[in-house]
């Protein structure tokens, strides 16, 4: 009886060793997105979980979003009609920010609200898989605490404080975890996240055991792009809507062609494709630059391509198609020195706007003194409708006329500002990819680097997908 048991248990596992030959497991995918409230859910963000929750379909992901009743009008989108006098009441209240916008129920199926309590807990309860997991997240970012000791977090639904980095490692660590955890943000700021990876909120000598990792859209100090209430703004493609389009267009980012697209690729993709300015970070390449030492000199382009890996190679080639080291990031520094220069006359120029503001709403509460308070009866009905009398007292003044030139001024300066920084970060995509090629080189010198390094590059290899058998 003993002996026939025994058998038994080994047939069934020979039957499972056989059935997983050529095919590793696949992860368990978790997406999540929308704000801290209605306002902070714009319709990309939406856009962006929906684009995931498809193309990765046959993975079936949980999807939280947004609030917890999907009925209430949580996604913001924009108007399709202009409010001028809203424009108008904006320009001189200095209040711009949400005029032109309006509300709609959610149109994503989630399994449930995008809060922190069911974000930790989705991750949580998936400790003890031992295929690992995958978490995208979709929303805005921000930097917590004091000035000298700020560290990324994420601003979730009904939240009062943002999911702090070192609060989600502590959640992480108070899990026997089995299995790796991936997660690839693209909110502003999460390049804070990529420390995960060394099991705490910050770098030191020992990487969390299993492997995680994160991939995330910009550094820890930098607001990424994405976030808009107008999907067909060209900014909505940005770093997470290109990481779901990598996976629908496997023929353009499988780099290393193994018939799958893993997250390293699609970050890779992200990097080739993205025209605004995120600069996407990762956890590898965080422990090539805590281990390793700064290159100082670069070989000739040609021989820095051969010993680039397919993706390194992809974002060499796509992003500045000839020059040498030198000359681009002399081209960098050169557009860093002219942003801070247009930064510093964008500074003037906001200055006079205020001046201009300032003079007018001195105007305006002088003739309305009730207005300081926006919800005294008399400026509830100045406010209201089409606001007659306000816009009567403002049209032709040569205040608002003043007021009007330095804001078209501001505008100027800003697109301009934005040009040279879409740029910037495009070179700053390839240095850091050439920096990549020679950390590498010298870590792998090093055996237990070369090792722990292995164990990251793993961990951003994994692909939400099934692979293909051989």
């Amino acid at each position: 009886m003993l002996i026939t048991r025994g058998l038994s248990r080994l047939l069934s596992l020979l039957v499972l060793l056989c059935s997983s030959v050529g095919e590793a497991a696949t992860p368990q995918v978790l997406i999540f997105g929308g704000g801290w409230g209605p306002d902070g859910t714009q319709a990309s963000i939406e856009a962006h979980v929906e684009a995931l929750a498809e193309v990765l379909k046959t993975a079936n992901p949980e999807v939280l979003f947004a609030g917890p009743d999907a009925r209430a009008r949580s996604v913001q989108v924009s108007s399709k009609t202009e409010d001028e006098v809203g424009n108008l009441l904006g320009l001189v209240f200095g209040e711009a920010a949400g005029i032109g916008v309006e509300y709609r129920a959610q149109r994503v199926t989630a399994g449930g609200p995008a809060t922190e309590a069911a974000l930790l807990e989705a991750i949580t309860k998936r400790a003890d898989r031992p295929e690992g997991l995958i978490v995208f997240g979709v929303g805005h970012g921000q930097l917590v605490g004091e000035v000298d000791r700020q560290q990324s977090a994420l601003a979730l639904w009904g939240s009062r404080e943002a999911l702090s980095l070192g609060r989600l490692a502590e959640a992480l660590s108070a899990q026997r975890w089995r299995g790796p955890l991936a997660l690839v943000l693209g909110q502003c700021h999460s390049g804070g996240f990529i420390n995960l990876a060394f099991g705490q909120a910050r770098r030191g000598p020992r990487l969390a055991q299993p492997a995680r990792c994160v991939l995330a859209a910009v550094p820890e100090d930098r607001p990424a792009s994405g976030c808009t209430s107008d999907v067909d703004d060209a900014s909505a493609r940005a770093f997470i809507a290109l990481v779901a389009e990598a996976f629908a267009r496997p023929e353009a980012a499988d780099f290393d062609r193994d018939q799958a697209v893993s997250l390293s690729e699609a970050f890779t993709y992200a990097r080739v494709h993205d025209q605004t300015v995120n600069v996407p970070v990762r956890s590898s390449e965080a422990y090539l630059r805590y281990a390793g030492t700064r290159p100082k000199r670069f070989p000739v382009r040609r021989a820095l391509l051969a010993m680039a890996n397919p993706e390194e190679r992809a974002v060499l080639e796509s992003l500045v198609p000839k020059f040498e080291v030198a000359e681009v990031r002399g081209q960098f520094e050169r557009l860093i020195d002219e942003r801070n220069r247009r930064s510093e006359q964008l500074e003037a120029l906001l200055g006079s706007s205020d001046d201009a503001r300032a003079k007018l709403q001195e105007l305006l509460f002088e003739r309305w003194p009730e207005l300081t308070s926006r919800l005294h009866a008399v400026s509830r009905r100045l406010l209201s409708e089409d606001a007659k009398e306000l816009r009567a007292f403002l049209l032709g003044r040569p205040e608002l006329a003043a007021l009007e030139q330095a804001r078209r001024a501001e505008a100027e300066q800003e697109l301009e500002l934005e040009r040279i920084e879409r740029e910037t970060a495009r070179l700053e995509r390839w240095l850091r990819a050439a920096d990549n090629v020679m950390y590498e080189r010298e870590l792998n010198k090093n055996p237990t680097h070369k090792r722990r390094l292995a164990a990251l590059k793993a961990c951003e290899a994994q692909s939400p997908l099934r692979r293909p058998r051989p």
